[in-house]
């Protein structure tokens, strides 16, 4: 599997809190400009995250494929034919497809569409995917049903299965970050604030309310590192 981002290094987005003094009741009108003009700052980053349409398309197409054991034709047409023929026979491959056009047109500021396809994806796929949520390419998506919240960011190749919900915790704007290859199984819940690192894989039903390291298997409630396959891997043990 290719490295994470340029020069094998995956761009990170600081995080952000919220001032205290905004949230209060009397907050002055100085501090909430200033965290708007923070916060429309910070969504521009975030947003810049985000892969061309093209670019995720194409890999959400191989991952469907690959995910479906399917064989992908090869040709010029290759693409766009299974993204057809996907859409057609996968209600999940849809739901995908509508969120990147979603965010797509978000980029280029069309009015209301994006809250129509939004409405549409959870009344029809049960897929609620958030505004300000990154969703690397390459994703894979069994049978939808899915909540995505916050400014949770999704690496790519990940694997979504269904009932499973990512985002905040009450008190924090920050919501969870997942690493390339990670796979989260069928009702698992990831909330707050917590790094899942790449290639880890989140058993089903489990709630991960702490970061999990690279490469090891978590589940139970709360989620417990129950294998590391790292280790597992190195001579001798």
């Amino acid at each position: 599997m290719p490295s994470a981002g340029h020069g094998g290094q995956r761009d990170r987005v600081e995080r952000l809190e919220t001032p205290m003094e905004v949230t209060e009741p009397n907050a002055r009108p100085e501090a909430k400009r200033e965290w708007k003009r923070f916060w429309r700052q910070y969504l521009r980053q975030l947003r810049a995250r985000r892969p061309s349409l093209r670019r995720a398309v194409r890999e959400d197409v191989r991952a469907f494929i690959r995910g479906r054991f399917e064989i992908a034709d090869q040709g010029r047409l290759a693409t766009p034919f299974h993204v057809l023929r996907l859409a057609w026979n996968s209600d999940a491959f849809l739901g995908v497809l509508l969120y990147r056009v979603r965010t797509w047109l978000q980029g280029a500021s069309v009015p209301i569409l994006p809250t129509l396809i939004h409405r549409i994806c959870i009344a029809f796929f049960d897929m609620s995917i958030g505004d300000n949520v990154v969703l690397g390419e390459g994703v894979y998506v069994p049978h939808g049903y899915l909540v995505i919240g916050g400014r949770t960011i999704i690496g790519r190749w990940c694997v979504l299965c269904p009932w499973v919900s990512i985002g905040l915790t009450p008190g924090t704007l920050d919501a969870p970050e997942l690493g390339d290859g990670v796979f989260v199984g069928t009702g698992a819940k990831i909330l707050g604030p917590v790094k899942i690192g790449d290639g880890a894989t989140i058993g089903a039903g489990s709630v991960v309310l702490k970061d999990v390291p690279a490469h090891t298997t978590v589940a139970g409630v709360p989620a417990r590192i129950i294998a590391n396959q790292s280790q597992e891997e190195e001579p001798g043990v």
